[in-house]
């Protein structure tokens, strides 16, 4: 894998071209093309040193292109083909990095290339040939986004299913930092275009973020969320701890294994949260019973002092290790000691469950997209939701 060294230049310079053996290569005037589009083409000159063509300059149109997919290389194709161009320009893909199976390609259609690494394929048929690959990609190597509904990912649509309008990505991205979730704005832009082609969200720089399909947007996290979570077998691999707690025979000993275990998860510095199936009592009429199931991340000294003791039988407390951290997001903190997983959270893993829990989940799932459409409703901009 090559070194990453950094980002391929938004807008070309003669700097940023690559220096090729027997070749001088200059930028000139932009041709035609809409920049609001990024549809510019660049003009190459081309002046060459063999084969006694050294005072000619040979003149191609250059589409550039920021990075090196196969959709980004295939559009800088089309892009030249919907521009018929013929002698004395001729067409040349540029990308920050070619390899070889593109350069073949480009062979094979008898169109030029250039990355800005310094592999080439120069062709002006009778006149000129340069070939150059093995150049290694000094780049940042992309990685496509797994899933815009998995991991931390998903909290963009989490969020949007809580706020479904945003001015600017940056105002979403500072709406979930406040409610505890740690994203890059390099992460919120990639999910957000993820989004927008599943036709999910609309993301338009005039016009903002709005989601456009809620329905499809839960249906789609609870996908995410099945896939993370996995079936039975993966899940009992992320049970850390199982047994009792003793508690006081009384009204209300549900509260105090819950101050109990919060208290303790502060002073030791852990993040916990009940899992959205224990806290479904809170968002529904389903009751999770006398059985605790909390997200955290280890157990570490989460029990010391509590006399616990593990056990299968009539088990008080499960310690689970989340599959990821999004199950901390927008947790609920309550007065009485709770520490409850979100809404969107609780009916992610209800919709995950059997037929009796699915049936409790409908209501839960009618309430989160009806507050949706109550936000619509009142119209209200960034500044005034809260």
């Amino acid at each position: 894998m090559a070194t990453s060294v950094h980002s391929p230049p938004e807008r070309l310079t003669q700097a940023d071209l690559p220096l090729v053996p027997l070749v001088t290569i200059e930028l000139d005037r932009d041709l035609i093309g809409s920049k609001r589009d990024w549809q510019i083409m660049h003009k190459l000159n081309v002046r060459s040193r063999v084969n006694g063509f050294d005072t000619s300059v040979v003149t191609f149109a250059a589409v550039y292109k920021t990075n090196w997919t196969a959709q980004s290389f295939e559009a800088a194709i089309k892009q030249l083909d919907s521009a018929a161009f013929s002698a004395p320009v001729f067409p040349l893909v540029l990308l920050p990095y070619l390899d070889e199976a593109k350069l073949e390609v480009l062979a094979a259609r008898q169109i030029s290339g250039l990355d800005l690494c310094g592999n080439a394929l120069l062709i002006v048929p009778g006149k000129l040939l340069v070939q150059r690959s093995g150049q290694p990609n000094r780049f940042k190597i992309e990685r496509g986004l797994k899933s815009p509904n998995m991991g931390k990912a998903s909290l963009v649509g989490r969020t949007l299913l809580v706020r479904p309008q945003f001015d600017t990505a940056n105002n979403l991205l500072e709406f979930i930092r406040v409610q505890g979730g740690d994203l890059s704005q390099a992460l919120v832009s990639r999910t957000l275009k993820a989004l927008a082609e599943d036709l999910v969200v609309s993301n338009d720089k005039g016009r903002g973020i709005e989601v456009l399909q809620p329905e499809k947007l839960l249906d789609r996290l609870v996908e995410g969320w099945q896939a993370s979570a996995g079936g039975i077998a993966r899940r009992e691999q992320r049970l850390l701890w199982r047994g009792r707690v003793p508690l006081p025979d009384m009204e209300g000993s549900d509260y105090v294994l819950r101050s109990i275990l919060n208290v303790q998860a502060s002073q030791q510095r852990q993040r916990l949260v009940m899992t959205g199936l224990s806290s479904a009592s809170t968002w529904t009429n389903l009751s999770s019973g006398d059985l605790h199931a909390v997200y955290v991340d280890a157990v570490g000294d989460l029990l010391v002092g509590l006399n616990a003791e593990e056990t299968r039988r009539f088990p008080n407390l499960e310690l689970w290790r989340p599959p990821d951290e999004a199950v901390y997001f927008s947790a609920r903190h309550d007065a009485d000691g709770g520490r409850w997983a979100s809404q969107v959270q609780t009916y992610l893993e209800m919709a995950t469950e059997d037929a009796r829990t699915q049936a409790a989940a409908v209501a839960l799932r009618a309430s989160i997209l009806g507050q949706l459409r109550s936000w619509g409703e009142a119209g209200l901009s960034d500044g005034e939701w809260s």
